[in-house]
């Protein structure tokens, strides 16, 4: 570890496909499985219920949520319009929080929300910026990330001219891990963008992972460029004192059939790093697809042409990365695999909000389901593969919840049962 501080500072075929997948665990040095013995389940979310766009209180409507979190109690947390709303497992209003404003508890710009299994949680507020609160909903304090003197001199020392905190875990009233993003002042190159998890105890820092991201350059000219195929950082919380990582680029072992990806587990408590190698066959990323996507920064109109070095890395990489999204659930790690069609209907769907078309009629019904891989970390197995309707934001105890924001409707939230056959190793969750 480095310290800073006071102290010491496509379609249904691509699921079969993904049944020759195999795992095995570095800690033991043998295989952890038998692909015989995990199971592939089919349309494994059952939908139960949604809520937000009708039937509610108009203060509890939801008009651009951006954050969603899971209580213990099943209570559903969002971030929308300045506010944390609060629901009860069965979406009926119980609790709003905050309002427009710069005073305690309130918010410029309700954002994400992380909950940590501890029941502490932050909401972002703006840039660098978040709103702490504990298990029983009461505002303890602001955060500024900007305003940190351990992560200024951190950031410093790592030679960052420009950097933030994108999301932030709240651990206990102490402990907490930052996700920082910046950029190099060292490194005029082709990709001076870093990312890092950093951790503190409140008198000091640790980093606990250092990412060197290829997939995302930032433009003198105020925007942006990146590709979600050149690879990404993904990591989540897995209990109180462990984090699960994985760097789709970096820790990629080969590029054809018998490839790995690798999931690192970081024990908080201990220092303790362990890792997980899972098996599977990678993915031709289509010519169509290679295109490098720009955002602005600012709401003006600027014409921002992506960096030519980006687009030709882009253009030599030939499989998708090993997997889209990670979700975690106690002990239990999703990984949520590439759908090509969903991924032209993706960009279908990008094209036309931003040349201000409209959105062809049955688009949505044409999405298809994600093959996903599970993994149970404490038994370091792979202990089912799935297929998920959608990619959810959060899964909770068995359950999958999502934030569901139609162009052509009023956004939701919807929650779906996990069909039990997903949990087959481990404990049951339902």
């Amino acid at each position: 570890m480095k310290f800073f501080g006071e102290e010491t500072m496509y379609r249904r075929s691509i699921a079969i496909i993904l049944t020759g997948l195999f795992i095995t665990a570095c800690s033991s040095g043998g295989p952890a499985g038998s692909d015989a013995d995990i199971p592939f389940v089919y349309s494994a979310l059952r939908f139960e219920l949604s809520f937000g766009d009708e039937g509610l209180p108009e203060e509890f409507l939801l008009a651009e949520p951006k954050g969603l979190a899971v209580k213990d109690n099943g209570d559903i947390l969002v971030a929308d319009e300045h506010h944390l709303k609060i629901f009860d497992a069965g979406g009926v209003p119980k609790e709003r929080l905050g309002g427009q404003g710069q005073g305690p508890g309130e918010f410029q710009e309700s954002q994400d929300i992380l909950l940590s299994p501890t029941g502490f949680f932050a909401v972002g507020n703006s840039f660098s910026q978040f709103n702490l609160y504990s298990p029983d909903n009461a505002f303890l304090t602001k955060y500024n990330g900007g305003a940190d003197p351990l992560l200024r001199d951190y950031c410093f020392e790592e030679g960052l001219s420009f950097s933030y905190v994108t999301q932030l875990s709240m651990l206990d009233a102490d402990r907490r891990i930052y996700h920082v993003f910046g950029r190099n002042r060292d490194l005029p190159g082709k990709f001076p963008v870093f990312k890092y998890l950093v951790y503190s105890d409140g008198n000091s820092l640790a980093e606990l992972v250092k990412h060197h991201s290829r997939a995302y350059v930032l433009n003198q000219n105020g925007g942006s460029s990146s590709s979600a195929y050149l690879g990404e950082f993904h990591w989540g919380v897995l209990g109180e004192n462990r984090i699960v990582f994985a760097q789709t680029h970096h820790e990629n072992a080969g590029d054809g059939p018998g490839s790995l990806y690798i999931l690192n587990i970081r024990d908080l408590a201990d220092g303790s790093a362990s890792r997980i190698e899972v098996g599977y066959e990678p993915m031709v990323l289509p010519q169509d697809l290679k295109e490098i996507k720009t955002k602005h920064f600012r709401e003006i109109n600027l014409t921002i042409e992506p960096p030519p070095e980006l687009q030709a890395v882009l253009n030599d990489v030939r499989f998708l990365p090993a997997f889209k999204a990670l979700r975690t659930d106690g002990d239990f790690v999703f990984l949520f695999k590439f759908n090509l069609l969903n991924e032209e209907l993706e960009q279908n769907l990008e094209d036309a909000e931003m040349n201000g078309e409209e959105i062809a009629d049955g688009i949505y019904s044409r999405f298809e389901p994600y093959a996903v891989d599970i993994v149970n970390v404490s038994s370091g197995r792979l202990v089912a593969r799935a297929e998920f309707t959608c990619i959810p934001d959060v899964i909770k105890d068995g359950r999958a919840y999502r934030l569901y924001k139609r162009s052509d409707a009023f956004p939701k939230v919807e929650c779906f049962r996990i069909d039990p056959a997903v949990y087959r190793s481990g404990r049951d969750p339902l």
